[in-house]
């Protein structure tokens, strides 16, 4: 912590040491560069430092006691050449406007601690200090240095006051290590000025709607904290400031704002105001200029006019400066016929007659509203409204008024309502209507001096619950077995439903579903669908919808094929969706007419098919439709034979075949201890789904029964569900 200067600290302090004289000699701040055989002592207040350290300390003058080191100095500090000195620079002049702050330019070398001084002859005021219970009364709290790098000593004085420029300051700087030096010899003092109210300026015209400007300019001296501003009338879009520099090392600022006004704003008063002992500016009168408003049409004598009269007319508008020039439009019959002038004179007017005008000045322009003469016709635009509610439930009531477009009001009126194809009539403007149901329609009838008019027939809104509740299709009407399908819940009602409900069937297991649009995912055959319609008065409930659902040809038991007097006759039976088409094939060829004869029954999703022809011995029956095909196999043997009937099931997998020694066989199917099969001709087994069947290369359906002739034992022994004879064909 530094202490309060004290006399002559540095120059002439007597320190008891002769070293630390010449030290001070050879490298405190002096003038011996300009005056080397004059101390800095010349200063009264140097003087007064002088004098009063001999007093207080009760010691002869330094310089009579230490003469000669003092020319040892000088002679020192030529032969050096230049004494090496430290200073401090402060600009001048300073001037300060009331009420702002002021920066009192210094500079020096860099140092570790400043004070500011008033100048006294008999004490030290302190202006500034970092220990600011030494600052003196005048300037507590208003005195700072706001940078202290790079020996900047600048002294910064808030809220400048008139009596601040009675002082003479100086400053005292404290170098590192403990070497310091007070520049009292060059006092400053700051001119104190009085504040300007600010200017104001507009630089343009204002007109509604666009943007003017206007430039508030005050000077201050405090660049760092100019003085708020604020716009008093308007409230400004922009405000950009800009800081310039005076003669007089002022400050400018330059307020430029952007305003945008409307024809409300007309005769505001506009004025800056400066937070600086609260100066504000002159102000101006807004005077606004703006295009027409509220233009109308007005009438110059009678408001009404009969069919075939004329009438009178006179265009008005709210606009500064008064318009130019006015037009109007007159649509008659849907004809438009342009005017010129303030008022106009229209003859034979007609109904549906309207007229607007538009008012022009320098500004802009304004167009009125297009009004309808009141011309006195029969009854137009006659219409049946509500006088409550829109809606009714049925069953319920509902009140009806009827209205129109005439001159005079009509005086009377009939209405039709016609309900289950029978109409009843009524009179008076309104009407209740009890017992409402749906299909009822309305009109109305009004009639005044000059005619009649009679409204649309409109039907009633009436809310009724969901009827005629079907489930349709939202693609397809059909899907393959296994696939899904879309469907949706469709009604009549009123108002639409909120919610629908779904039951599905399919195997005897119901599920619910609540969904508009229901996906049904894996669909199987014998599904069967409907669904309930909700609505705020009730529900409705569809049929029960069985769905078409497509499946692949299943060759049902019951098949088989005889030959008897060398004559074949063969029965197969198909169940399919569509129906199968059944087709034969005889050892390897396929059975046509002639020699082969076909016949072909269709029973719902049965089919039967006969063939009867010449003898054969491999009979292969096909069912084919769109979804898929299966064929069986069957040797056939001439009545009285007792070998088994052999089956093979054809797939889209291809044709599961074993291949080997009839013996082979039956020690497999004697391991597997099965039960023998039904050995009559009219029995068709199938393979299970968990069966292994090995697919082999067969160039014909002959070579499936290549160790046929291996006898009776041989077939009776093989297993009904072995996958040697059965071979399935998909799609």
């Amino acid at each position: 912590m530094f202490t309060s200067p004290q006399p002559f600290r540095g120059e002439f302090l007597y320190q008891g040491r002769r070293r630390n004289l010449l030290k001070i000699c050879i490298c405190h701040p002096c003038t011996l560069t300009s005056k080397v055989y004059t101390p800095i002592t010349t200063s009264k207040h140097a003087a007064q430092h002088q004098s009063h350290f001999a007093t207080s300390e009760g010691q002869p003058p330094v310089m009579d006691r230490f003469g000669t080191l003092t020319q040892l100095c000088i002679a020192v500090a030529l032969l050096g050449g230049v004494c090496h000195c430290w200073e401090a620079y402060i600009r001048e002049p300073v001037y300060a406007v009331r009420g702002s702050c002021v920066l009192v330019p210094c500079s020096t070398v860099s140092y570790s601690d400043v004070k500011w001084y008033a100048y006294r002859r008999a004490s030290y005021p302190v202006v500034y200090s970092s220990d600011r219970s030494e600052i003196m009364d005048q300037f507590k709290g208003r005195t700072s240095v706001p940078n202290t790098y790079n020996g900047d000593c600048t002294l910064k004085i808030d809220n400048v006051r008139q009596q601040d420029g009675e002082e003479d300051l100086y400053v005292w700087v404290w170098k590192y290590f403990g070497e310091d030096k007070g520049f009292y010899d060059r006092t400053i003092k700051i001119n104190i000025l009085d504040p300007v109210r600010p200017q104001m300026f507009v630089a343009n015209t204002q007109v509604e709607g666009k943007p003017f400007t206007a430039t508030c300019r005050f000077r201050h001296s405090c660049p760092s904290a100019p003085p708020q501003m604020y716009w008093q009338g308007l409230s400004p879009t922009s405000n950009e400031l800009t800081h310039t520099k005076d003669a007089q090392g002022l400050w400018v600022t330059e307020a430029t704002a952007t305003f945008k006004v409307t024809r409300q704003n007309q005769g505001t008063r506009l004025n800056c105001w400066i937070a600086l002992n609260g100066l504000e500016s002159g102000s101006i009168w807004l005077d606004i200029l703006y295009a027409p408003m509220d233009v109308k049409v007005d009438y110059t004598g009678s408001t009404t006019v009969v069919e075939g009269n004329e009438i009178s007319l006179r265009c008005t508008s709210n606009s500064r400066p008064t318009p130019t020039h006015y037009e109007w439009l007159v649509t008659q019959n849907s004809n438009t016929i342009r005017h010129t002038g303030n008022t106009i004179l229209l003859r034979d007017v007609r109904r549906r007659t309207s007229v607007s005008c538009i008012a022009t000045n320098s500004v802009g322009h304004g167009e009125s509203k297009q009004i309808s003469l009141d011309v006195h016709y029969a009854p137009m635009d006659v219409k049946v409204d509500y006088t409550g509610s829109t809606t009714v439930v049925e069953g319920n009531e509902i009140s009806l008024r009827c209205t129109s477009n005439s001159r005079p009001t009509p005086t009377h009126y009939e209405w039709l309502v016609t309900q289950n194809s029978n109409t009843i009539r009524h009179t008076g403007n309104t009407i209740l209507l009890r017992d409402v149901r749906r299909r009822t329609s309305v009109s109305c009838i009004a009639t005044n001096s000059v005619g009649h008019g009679e409204s649309k027939q409109i039907s009633l809104d009436v809310h009724y619950a969901p009827m005629d509740v079907k489930v349709d299709y939202t693609g397809s009407t059909t899907v393959v077995e296994g696939n899904e399908i879309s469907l949706r819940c469709t009604s009549d009602s009123r108002p639409t439903p909120t919610h629908y409900e779904w039951l599905v069937t399919q195997n005897n297991t119901a599920r619910h579903y609540k969904v508009l649009t229901l996906v049904l995912r894996d669909v199987r055959r014998d599904t069967s669908v409907s669904c309930i319609a909700n609505n705020s008065v009730g529900h409705g409930e569809s049929k029960q919808l069985s769905l078409n659902v497509h499946y692949s040809p299943s060759i049902m038991p019951g098949l088989f094929c005889s030959t008897q007097n060398r004559k074949l006759e063969c029965v197969c039976q198909a169940e399919a969706n569509p129906s199968a088409v059944i087709s034969w094939t005889v050892d390897g060829s396929k059975a046509v007419f002639p020699p082969f004869n076909t016949t072909t029954q269709h029973n719902g999703s049965v089919t039967v098919s006969e063939l009867t022809g010449p003898q054969g011995y491999n009979v292969t029956c096909r069912a084919t439709n769109s979804v898929g095909t299966e064929f069986t196999q069957i040797l056939v043997q001439s009545e009285g034979d007792t070998s088994a009937v052999f089956v093979v099931v054809g797939a889209s997998a291809g044709v599961c075949v074993i291949v080997g020694l009839a013996v082979t066989v039956l020690v497999i199917w004697k391991k597997r201890r099965r039960a023998v099969p039904p050995g009559g001709l009219s029995t068709a087994q199938h393979v299970t789904d968990n069966k292994t069947c090995y697919v082999y290369n067969l160039e014909s359906d002959e070579d499936l029964y290549v160790n046929a002739v291996h006898g009776e034992q041989v077939y009776e022994d093989q297993d009904a569900e072995s996958c040697i004879y059965q071979n399935y064909e998909g799609s």
